[in-house]
């Protein structure tokens, strides 16, 4: 699901007007934004925690040259998806499990949603 198809559904579940979802959505994404530029953390319990991750200058190789190189640390914005209990995973329909995940991944009930 992408972006636009993510609001016409927020349009659905709240009867409104794709225009207003998508200002409610924006105006979320920027707080969002905002909070992360600021430093803070942001923890919405059943959805998920957004947080900026510091990660640490490294020295790399080309694999061609075999040259050495370094990197400069990078501030990047991971998120953790919640996990859900079982009675409330049980109104989700369950997913394909794709490549990526491990079975110590998924949370209670088995189901996985990203």
């Amino acid at each position: 699901m992408n972006k636009t198809e993510f609001i016409e559904r927020i349009a659905e579940e709240a009867d409104g007007p794709k225009s207003k979802a998508q200002r409610y959505f924006e105006a979320v994404e920027n707080v969002i934004t905002s909070a992360l530029k600021d430093g803070e953390e942001v923890q919405i319990t059943g959805f998920g925690k957004f947080y900026v991750q510091e990660r640490k200058a490294r020295e790399g190789r080309n694999p061609q040259t075999g040259e050495k190189s370094g990197s400069l640390p990078k501030r990047s914005p991971p998120s953790a998806r919640a996990t859900y209990s079982k009675s409330r995973s049980r109104n989700f329909p369950a997913m394909a499990i794709c490549g990526r995940c491990s079975g110590r991944d998924r949370p209670a009930g088995g189901l996985m949603y990203h």
